[in-house]
């Protein structure tokens, strides 16, 4: 996820459309290093992806993890479903 917002951020400034350094930038420098990942987490079956936006508007987490949740979960279903 981090390496296709600093994407999108790299050619939103190559276009013009921003300036400045990109931001994704210092997360990078501020994150630990993840040694143990098993791998990526698979998308969820497309069929799925209502009962668990539904379940995600219920949950009494903040706006933002509700939002980052959401864009990743339909950009993973989406493209796993092509």
């Amino acid at each position: 996820m981090r390496q296709r917002i600093g994407t999108v951020l790299d050619r939103a400034k190559a276009a013009g459309y921003r300036n400045g350094e990109n931001p994704v930038e210092g997360v990078t420098k501020g994150l630990p290093k993840q040694n143990d990942c098993d791998g990526h987490h698979p998308a969820p079956p497309y069929n799925e992806v209502p009962t668990f936006a539904a379940k995600l508007r219920i949950n009494k987490v903040s706006e933002r993890v509700r939002l980052a949740l959401s864009s990743a979960t339909l950009t993973s279903s989406a493209a796993a479903s092509m």
